[in-house]
């Protein structure tokens, strides 16, 4: 109960000042901070930052980060926030860690982008149908995130949690394909389709990303979308990619 308690405190916390930090995809949309047309300033993101401070550590960690900056450096990263051809170029530029560097380095150094995958094997215990005892089935656990950075401070942050069953030539089964996500960008809101399937020898999970933008200095941006997709083969990872659709 307690956890969804705080999911739900964080949901409506994100949607009344703008920014959403999320355990799950369903959390409601996040309302932009300011009005259509006009312009994010370094005081009120502070004061964004300051609020989901009290909801998670991450979000603690970036407040302190950004209150440590010098004046130009805040004043540079909300010029970004206010700059509609930076945030119609973020979801392009959360791809560019699936290439076969996890880590981008971009704006001169004031955007990281990066990807982290890993994956756990288990084996299920033994079952027994009669008198006979049924061979353990083995699952892979996976679990894939591209997170987004601002001159040090954490900006969004996406992830797939996914189950397979395997035997020795294919994947046998999807288990589960789980979509989260952690925001603090001053968007309207993020969402998630997710899906799986098995393909050849192949399971595949995957998240379709809606991300509203909405109005950003007198232009309405709309929305960006993205497919994060996750092959898992009976011997590992096949590909882990995040591309714009």
């Amino acid at each position: 109960m307690k956890l969804k308690s705080r999911t739900l405190a964080t949901a409506v916390l994100g949607s009344m000042m703008g920014l959403t930090v999320a355990t799950t995809a369903t959390a409601a949309p996040a309302v932009q901070t300011g009005q259509a047309g006009g312009t994010l300033t370094i005081a009120q993101f502070e004061s964004d930052l300051a609020q989901s401070a009290l909801l998670a550590t991450e979000a603690k960690e970036n407040y302190e980060r950004f209150v440590g900056l010098p004046r130009t450096k805040k004043q540079r990263l909300v010029n970004y926030l206010n700059d509609p051809g930076f945030l119609t170029s973020v979801v392009s530029e959360m791809g560019r860690a699936s290439s076969a560097r996890d880590v981008q380095v971009l704006h001169g150094g004031d955007v990281v982008v990066s990807r982290s995958t890993s994956q756990k094997v288990a084996t299920s215990k033994a079952t027994v149908s009669g008198a006979v005892t049924l061979a353990a089935a083995p699952t892979v656990d996976r679990v894939s995130q591209y997170s987004y950075s601002l001159l040090g401070i954490t900006l969004t942050r996406v992830r797939l949690d996914m189950n397979f069953s395997f035997n020795l030539t294919r994947i046998t089964n999807v288990n589960s394909c789980v979509p989260s996500y952690t925001n603090y960008f001053p968007l309207r809101g993020m969402s998630s389709t997710p899906s799986s399937y098995l393909s050849g020898n192949n399971g595949v999970c995957q998240a379709t990303w809606q991300m509203a933008i909405g109005w950003v200095n007198g232009i309405n941006l709309g929305q960006r979308s993205a497919l994060q997709k996750v092959v898992q083969g009976p011997w590992g990872l096949v590909s882990d990619t995040f591309v714009n659709t």
